[in-house]
């Protein structure tokens, strides 16, 4: 399961081409990389935290909630 949501994930990233999707992204990004923490796949989810984070400060810029909630979740990992 863990190398197919990966996979789900990277797809989408590479896929989206309308900017309206990228939050979506951003968000899942967000989720499957806070599962794959759960689960002890700490470099997978790191991986998938830091797409979140890059994406989100695109989209909102450094000070907003959503960035907070990623380097929440990455700072877990530490």
């Amino acid at each position: 399961m863990k190398n197919s949501a990966i996979e789900f994930v990277n797809a989408m990233i590479e896929n989206s081409e309308d900017s309206g999707s990228d939050e979506n992204i951003s968000i899942l990004c967000n989720q499957v990389g806070y599962a794959l923490n759960v689960n002890g796949e700490y470099d997978e989810a790191l991986i998938m935290l830091d797409n979140s984070l890059q994406i989100a400060r695109n989209i909102y810029g450094d000070d907003h909630i959503n960035c907070s909630v990623v380097c929440n979740n990455i700072g877990q990992i530490y």
